[in-house]
């Protein structure tokens, strides 16, 4: 148990954390752990507890790295705010990773900060040798039983997956996703997902026709076979009043049209057309996740085929009609033009010039040869529009506007917040920012000295036991294990080092852009009134992201026709 006059009258903090919004209302709520803290910390230690100091965190225990409310408990400690951090247990607190969570101890008490948490066999305020490393084996051992976890249900999914040909088990489909259109699940005697069938309910168009999901996958294919283009595949079903995939599956998706009905999508008829299971091979495990540092999200990647497995379903397209629509969506991508060949020619695009109707960004839009009496070179007619009013998939009157117009709109607006320099000093003052990997990077780097140091004095005196013929085989034994412990440490701190110098490579750079910049304000500043000087497109693009300029554009007879505003 914790001695009470060693803690009594310190100010606490506690920290709550769940993996998933799920678990709110279960035993590992943020009420219950709150409750258990001041069972058990708070009141038997006489802590003061402010009620702005208590955080609710939501995240996953394997991930350490990009929670924000470490990260806001660092600043509170920096400042001053507290003495004491409280939570249930280190790794429903800090996570499951012990390494990492040692780190952020080490932070932490760098600061003036203890660690308590409900269970005193964690040894959580132990700065002792040993307490550090129980600390490390109860980490290492959540863990793997996470791990060890995932890998139980991976490989439980294979093998159903798999099937079992020996005793006459099939293939089966796995996994949490919705349906795919055009089909239905089945389900095994203890109701989880066994197989997909093809879905027979019937559905009508604006023409009282009745059409199955079924048939409407067939059509999709027929006129990608044939070589219609897939937005005119969705104007056509969009024509037909034929319910979209998220209307027909009761997802719940938010409309990008304007006041509109949901509608079939360009990018979801290219998945269906992609989608192996309408010739018969439904694909488990497509996709993996693969996280990268410097990032809160993990990236999606397809993995090759040979890792992918092939459950066979009933078809609804053959396999030939299958592979040719493979190649026209390959010779398409091919043949298609870049969006922009000359990106330089619009100052405003993507993603500062915007639709006042439905938000879209607005695109280029180039009449080649308009002006026809204008000399080699100016002929052209170059303007702003959004291509939401062409398409015929979303219900926006768009709006066009000359690009020579809004750029200079836009470019006067941004010289008059420049020629006021407090401003600009205020907000580059405001987003500068410290190392965020300097305090890790030196713990890191203290541990991984510590460690190497231990890994000499061990294999020093197992060669001095070797040498000296008293090696027994439990010293040996003994010895050799800690030398693969502290292996395994160690590249763990390297992996750990490797990505913090990573973000902070990141880090320097943003830092750096933030000095460019100030430069290029500074000379703005300079040579706004010179007339003979001319600002490259790259100077005018840098300030109005800087300033987050935007640029709201409506219809030709709306009031007003366009408003400029800074987002500063």
């Amino acid at each position: 148990m914790y001695d009470p006059e060693k803690y009594r009258g310190l100010r606490a903090l506690i920290l709550t954390r769940v993996s998933t919004l799920k678990q709110r209302d279960t035993t590992l709520s943020h009420q219950y752990q709150e409750r258990l803290v001041r069972e058990k910390l708070i009141e038997p230690l006489g802590l003061i507890l402010d009620p702005n100091h208590i955080i609710r965190d939501t995240y996953t225990g394997l991930d350490f790295r990009y929670r924000e409310a470490l990260n806001r408990i660092l600043e509170l400690a920096e400042q001053k705010e507290f003495d004491v951090l409280c939570m249930e247990v280190l790794d429903r607190g800090l996570g499951r990773k012990g390494l990492q969570r040692e780190f952020y101890r080490m932070q932490l008490k760098e600061l003036g900060v203890r660690i308590l948490t409900t269970d005193p066999e964690e040894h959580a305020d132990d700065d002792s040798l040993v307490g550090e490393i129980i600390r490390l084996f109860k980490g290492h051992k959540a863990e793997e039983e996470i791990n060890d976890l995932v890998r139980r249900t991976t490989n439980g999914k294979i093998q159903k997956a798999l099937g079992s040909p020996e005793d006459n088990i099939p293939p089966q489909v796995v996994g949490s996703s919705s349906r795919p259109y055009g089909y239905h699940f089945t389900l095994d005697k203890k109701g989880k997902r066994s197989g997909l069938t093809p879905n027979l309910e019937t559905i009508k168009d604006n023409r009282e026709v009745t059409w199955t999901e079924v048939r409407v996958v067939k059509f999709i294919f027929r006129c990608a076979y044939k070589g219609i283009p897939i937005r005119r595949i969705a104007q056509r079903l969009n024509k037909l009043e034929i319910p979209a995939p998220s209307v027909s599956k009761g997802e719940k998706v938010k409309s990008k049209a304007v006041d509109g009905p949901i509608l079939w999508q360009p990018a979801v008829i290219s998945r269906m057309l992609r989608h192996t299971g309408y010739c018969g091979e439904y694909p488990i495990f497509k996709k993996r996740t693969v996280k990268v540092p410097g990032r809160k999200w993990p990236k999606f990647e397809i993995r090759p085929d040979n890792e992918q497995i092939k459950v066979p379903i009933p078809a609804i397209i053959s396999k030939d009609m299958f592979e040719v629509v493979q190649q026209h969506l390959a010779r398409n991508k091919k043949i298609a033009a870049p969006n922009n060949r000359r990106p330089e020619d619009a100052l405003l695009r993507a993603g500062i010039a915007k639709c006042g109707h439905c938000g879209a960004n607005l695109t280029v839009n180039r009449r080649v040869n308009h002006y026809k009496n204008r000399p080699e070179g100016q002929r052209d007619q170059i303007g702003y529009n959004c291509s939401r009013k062409y398409n015929g998939l979303y219900q926006c009157p768009g709006c066009y506007i000359l690009v020579p117009i809004l750029d200079q709109a836009a470019w006067n607006f941004a010289k008059k917040i420049v020629l006021n320099p407090s401003i600009i000093d205020k907000q580059i003052e405001e987003r500068r920012s410290k190392d965020p990997t300097q305090g890790r990077r030196k713990h890191v780097k203290a541990k991984l000295a510590e460690i190497r140091e231990m890994q000499n004095s061990l294999r020093a005196n197992l060669a001095r036991l070797y040498e000296g013929k008293i090696l027994d085989p439990g010293t040996e034994a003994y010895l050799t294990n800690r030398l693969h412990e502290l292996a395994k440490e160690e590249k763990e701190c390297e992996a750990e080092l490797r990505d913090e110098e990573k973000m902070r490579r990141e880090w320097a750079k943003a830092q750096e852009k933030l000095n460019t910049v100030y430069r290029t304000c500074e000379r703005i500043q300079e040579k706004i009134n010179d007339p003979d000087y001319e600002f490259t497109y790259k100077e005018k693009r840098n300030l109005l992201e800087f300033l987050e300029i935007e640029v709201v554009v409506w219809e030709k007879n709306h009031d007003p026709r366009f408003e400029i505003r800074s987002n500063l």
